[in-house]
């Protein structure tokens, strides 16, 4: 599964399409949720919009929300504290 239980909230293993037409979140494929932007993986840019992305969408703070592996590839996996798994599946399209 890529979204797993922790401590202080959840982890989630997410592939992320840079430079997308539509910004969103979903569905889950080959073992991660995918995420789509439209910023381009230059200077942290597309990082940056991934945690905001997610920060919009659950209604929490963008402190809540580190990139722990992958910061410089496309398959990350992220933790977000205060979130359950429940209300990451609400927004999964």
């Amino acid at each position: 599964m890529c979204i797993r239980t922790t401590e202080d909230g959840i982890t989630v293993e997410i592939k992320v399409q840079p430079r997308s037409s539509k910004t969103g979140i979903g569905p889950i494929s080959a073992g991660a949720v995918k995420v789509r932007i439209s910023e381009a993986p230059v200077d942290g840019k597309a990082n940056e919009a991934v945690i905001k992305l997610f920060s919009s969408l659950l209604g929490i703070a963008k402190s809540q929300i580190r990139i722990i592996k992958g910061e410089l590839a496309r398959s990350k996996v992220i933790a977000i504290s205060g979130v359950s798994t429940s209300d990451l599946e609400k927004i999964i399209k």
